[in-house]
């Protein structure tokens, strides 16, 4: 597929997007404050399909954030910690797909 990285740039928008709204929902659900621990807590606390979908999550983000540092080192990635970064502090849905976006048009 000769543009495949557009479809790894739309997704990196969509998946940003979405969590960056519903982060916001859920601040305003609790009366505009945002707590990290109760963010991560209310992952587990619903019942088993939320539990694995969470889980699911956690061993995806973690293996994608892994295979952005082996990846990128491996093709020197400029600014790679800024994937990273962006992982925690942004989402994983937005910064996974902005990496393979970008690692394809470095290896195209």
């Amino acid at each position: 597929m000769k543009n495949v990285h557009y479809v790894y740039l739309l997704a990196s928008i969509v998946g940003g997007g979405m969590t960056v709204y519903y982060v916001f929902v859920g601040i305003q659900a609790h009366q505009g404050n945002f707590d990290v621990m109760t963010f991560i807590q209310s992952t587990w606390t619903a019942d088993a399909y939320a539990k694995s979908l969470s889980c699911d999550f956690w061993t995806a983000a973690t293996m994608g954030t892994l295979f952005m540092i082996v990846e990128g080192s491996r093709i020197k990635i400029k600014y790679l910690y800024l994937y990273v970064l962006a992982t925690f502090l942004i989402a994983f849905a937005f910064a996974f797909p902005l990496f393979l976006f970008n690692r394809h048009r470095l290896l195209a």
